[in-house]
């Protein structure tokens, strides 16, 4: 096969095709439990992340909340997976043999926004968040006193979580989404090289919500320890005193917990007999790159 535009221009059809195909067939769950907030620049601020929304009284003057109170930035990365295709096996007509890496290509790109919201979900308890304290802390500080949302202990980790609200407890910020960089014919790299590069590009970040939104716990998955995680989320208050309404909704566990939690929420009847009553009130989502 003789190597020239026309032959460049095929070849990058037929990758794009596949790229796209591959791409589209990942089932993401990132949206389950974080916002997309769309970016056109190259760092975001989110002041507003220091005021909880509630509504008050109106009355005498409007009480205007302080925005710049926090200082909550998320920058823009870039992110880049790049294959390097022989000449020669353009000219040997051997390309099917980098079929299977744009199938790659394509599925590693979907997948990598899970793998930062689920990693970020992970490295809470080490990664701070709007009020300068770790997302998973002791001491939130509200209305002088200290609120904690993590729970110690040894056993494998489960974050219980409120997806319910337009904000979600972790944010993706989305500058640029994934897309296919196509072969090009006679680059400098491929004169130097021999070897022609295509690949996938993106810019996009990670970062964090309304702590009150989640709680990691590192105790035993049991009835009793759900139930008071859940009850510790949902009487939380605002620094004004007023119930916060937080609704969790959805549980992310470590693999080790599939089948426990299966059995606590996935089983309308106890294997004892009765009516579960934790049946169905959580979605459970498995975090397959916890460690």
């Amino acid at each position: 096969m003789i190597v020239n535009g026309q032959t460049i221009k095929s070849l990058n059809t037929g990758f794009s095709a596949v790229f796209s195909k591959s791409f589209g067939d990942v089932v993401s769950q990132m949206s389950k439990i974080a916002t997309v907030v769309p970016s056109t620049t190259k760092v975001n601020e989110y002041a507003w992340l220091g005021s909880f929304p509630q509504v008050r009284e109106w009355v005498g003057d409007k009480v205007i909340k302080e925005l710049s109170a926090h200082s909550y930035t998320i920058k823009n990365k870039k992110w880049e997976n790049t294959i390097g295709v022989d000449k020669d096996d353009i000219e040997d007509d051997a390309i099917g043999i980098y079929t299977p890496m744009v199938q790659e290509l394509g599925m590693s790109a979907a997948s990598h926004p899970d793998e930062l919201v689920f990693k970020a979900l992970e490295d809470g308890n080490g990664q701070k968040c709007y009020d300068g304290q770790y997302f998973f802390d002791t001491d939130h500080q509200v209305a002088g006193s200290s609120v904690s949302n993590i729970t110690t202990g040894s056993a494998p980790k489960w974050v219980l979580l409120d997806t319910s609200r337009a904000l979600k407890p972790i944010i993706f910020q989305e500058r640029k989404k994934a897309t296919f960089k196509k072969l090009s014919e006679d680059s400098e790299h491929a004169f130097k090289t021999g070897r022609e590069l295509m690949g996938s590009e993106a810019r996009y970040n990670v970062g964090y919500g309304f702590w009150q939104q989640a709680h990691l716990s590192m105790q035993a998955l049991t009835e009793d320890n759900f139930n008071n995680v859940r009850k510790a989320m949902r009487v939380q208050k605002g620094d004004n005193g007023q119930p916060l309404r937080v609704k969790p909704t959805t549980i992310v566990i470590h693999p080790d917990l599939e089948a426990t939690a299966e059995k606590l929420f996935a089983l309308k009847t106890l294997s004892q007999g009765g009516d579960n009553p934790l049946y169905q009130k959580v979605e459970i989502i498995v975090a397959d790159i916890w460690s």
